[in-house]
C-alpha cells in the first residue's frame, strides 16, 4: 500500500523530521537565514539558500534614521570604543565635524596608508596615465644581425606580464633582428636594486608578496635560479626572442642605461595609474602600494627609493595641508603615524580634485568587494560606503566615504591601535553603517559642530607587524 503523506507543518511548529536529515547533511543551517526555500534534489522539504547578489548589494530596506538619531548612535558606538581608539567623521559640504574622538592623536594606520600613497601617484601621474617598457637596441644592424645589445628599461610596472614580453620580442623581429651578437642588459631607470623597504632595510620581505623592481614580471616570482626581478624579465625575454626566430647566445649582462645613441625597437604600456590604484587599494596589495611609491620617487623625486618617494609624496600631500609621518607605500611598518583628522582631510581635498573619481572607485565598496566584500552586508553601509582597510597584529582601521540614505557625502576614519582586530571591526563597521543610515537630505539639516582641523600630538605604542590589508 502508498505511504499516507505527512500533512504539511505549520510554520510556527517544531520542525519537520526532514529537517535533521538536512541538517546531517550540512543544509539546514542556513533554514531561516534568508527567507528563500529551493527544492532539494537529496531531501523532499524545503531548504534555505543563501542569496549572495543580493545581500552584496545595498539593501533597500536598509534602516534609516535622522539627524539627531543618527548623532546619539554615533555618540554610543564611539563611546563604547576600546582604549587606543581615535575617531573623526566629517561632512565636507557643510564643514561639519560629526562624532571625534581623540582625532589629533597619531597612531599605527595600517594599511590605510596606500591612500597616502596612491593619491600622490595619482595627483603626479595622472589617472589616465600609463607606465612603459621598453626594448632598445645599441650597435649596428647588418643583415638582421645586430652587432651590439639589446636592453630592455623599466618603468615600475606592477603588473608586467609574459606575454608583453612576447610582444616586444616580436617587435624586435619586425624590426629586422634575425641575430643579436651581443647581450640582454636591463635599464633599471633609477631605481635601486633593494627588493624591499626600510622596514627589512631594503631586503626582501615576503610580506609585501613580490620583490620590488624597476623591471618586474610575476611579482618577481618567474624564476628558481635567480631571485633578481630584473635577471628573471631578461630570461623570460630571452626565451620570449628565440619563439619568435631571432638566435644568439644572448648572454645577460649588467644593468646599463639606455643613452642618447639607442634606438626605439619596442614596448608595453601597462595598465592605467586609476586602474593600478584600484588593484592596489580595493585589495590591499603590498607590492602594488610599494612599487607605486617608488615610481613616483624615480618619475618626480630623483631616484627610484623608498626613501625619495615618501619625500615627494610629503611635499605633494603638504599642498593639500596634509601632514603625515610614514616609512613605506604598503602600511606594513609600525612606525607609520596618521590621525584620523589627516586621513579625513585627505579624503576631503582629493574629493575637489580632477583625480576624485579614480581614487573613490579605486577603493573597496562595503559588503560587494575587496577586503571588505564581506562585512557591513545587510546595513545601510551595503554598496554605499568606498573604504579603505588596515590591519596588523593589534591594529585596526577604517577610512572612507559614505553617501547617507539621504544623499549626503561624508567621510571618516576610525583607527584603533592596541586591541583586539576582531573587536574593532565590529565597531567600525557600526560606525560606517550609523553614517550611512543617516537619512535627513542635505538641504533640510542644519549644521551641528563646527568642523576642527586638530594636530597631532603623542603616538600610541603597538607591537610588531604580522602583514596588512
Amino acid at each position: 500500500p502508498r505511504r499516507r503523506r505527512r500533512p504539511r507543518h505549520p510554520a510556527a511548529a517544531a520542525p519537520p523530521p526532514h529537517a535533521a536529515s538536512a541538517r546531517r547533511g550540512g543544509v539546514a543551517r542556513l533554514q531561516g537565514r534568508y527567507g528563500c526555500a529551493v527544492r532539494s534534489p537529496l531531501h523532499r522539504g524545503p531548504i534555505v539558500v543563501a542569496l549572495a547578489v543580493a545581500a552584496a548589494v545595498a539593501p533597500a530596506t536598509a534602516s534609516a534614521a535622522t539627524e539627531a538619531q543618527t548623532m546619539a548612535t554615533l555618540r554610543s558606538i564611539v563611546k563604547a570604543m576600546p582604549g587606543g581608539t581615535s575617531v573623526y567623521a566629517h561632512e565636507a559640504a557643510t564643514d561639519t565635524t560629526l562624532v571625534t574622538r581623540t582625532p589629533s592623536v597619531a597612531r599605527v594606520p595600517a594599511s590605510v596608508t596606500k591612500l597616502f600613497t596612491t593619491s600622490t601617484a595619482l595627483i603626479l601621474d595622472g589617472p589616465a596615465t600609463k607606465l612603459t617598457t621598453s626594448v632598445r637596441m645599441v650597435g649596428d644592424l647588418e643583415g638582421g644581425v645586430l652587432d651590439g645589445d639589446l636592453i630592455v628599461k623599466g618603468d615600475g610596472d606592477p603588473g608586467l606580464r609574459l606575454d608583453q614580453l612576447a610582444q616586444l620580442a616580436t617587435a624586435a623581429r619586425d624590426a629586422g633582428i634575425t641575430k643579436i651578437s651581443g647581450q640582454l642588459r636591463a635599464d633599471l631607470n633609477g631605481w635601486t636594486a633593494q627588493q624591499g623597504t626600510p622596514l627589512t632595510n631594503g631586503a626582501y620581505n615576503r610580506e609585501i608578496s613580490g620583490r620590488l623592481g624597476a623591471l618586474v614580471t610575476l611579482r618577481g616570482y618567474a624564476s628558481a635560479t635567480t631571485v633578481d626581478p630584473a635577471k628573471q624579465v631578461l630570461v623570460k625575454f630571452r626565451a620570449a626572442l628565440k619563439a619568435a626566430g631571432i638566435s644568439g647566445s644572448m648572454p645577460i649582462g649588467l644593468p646599463t642605461s639606455a643613452g642618447s645613441d639607442s634606438t626605439l625597437v619596442g614596448q608595453t604600456p601597462s595598465a592605467t595609474v586609476a586602474q593600478l590604484v584600484a588593484s592596489t587599494l580595493a585589495p590591499s596589495d603590498n607590492f602594488y602600494a610599494e612599487m607605486l611609491l617608488r615610481g613616483v620617487g624615480a618619475r618626480h623625486g630623483g631616484a627610484g627609493t623608498t626613501a625619495a618617494g615618501l619625500a615627494i609624496e610629503k611635499t605633494t600631500l603638504a599642498k593639500l595641508g596634509v601632514t603625515e609621518k610614514l616609512y613605506d607605500g604598503s602600511g606594513l611598518s609600525h612606525s607609520n603615524r596618521v590621525t584620523p583628522t589627516m586621513v579625513v582631510r585627505l579624503l576631503d581635498q582629493m574629493a575637489k580634485r580632477p583625480e576624485a573619481k579614480a581614487l573613490r572607485t579605486g577603493m573597496a565598496l562595503a559588503g560587494s568587494t575587496g577586503t571588505v566584500a564581506g562585512r557591513m552586508r545587510g546595513t545601510a553601509a551595503a554598496g554605499r560606503c568606498r573604504l579603505k582597510t588596515g590591519t596588523l597584529s593589534n591594529v585596526s582601521a577604517l577610512a572612507g566615504y559614505c553617501t547617507t540614505l539621504g544623499r549626503r557625502e561624508v567621510t571618516f576614519a576610525v583607527i584603533n591601535n592596541t586591541t583586539s582586530v576582531a573587536t574593532a571591526r565590529t565597531m567600525q563597521d557600526r560606525v560606517a553603517s550609523a553614517l550611512a543610515s543617516w537619512s535627513d537630505p542635505p538641504e533640510t539639516t542644519a549644521a551641528t559642530t563646527p568642523a576642527t582641523t586638530p594636530q597631532p600630538k603623542a603616538t600610541t605604542p603597538a607591537t610588531s607587524p604580522t602583514g596588512g590589508v
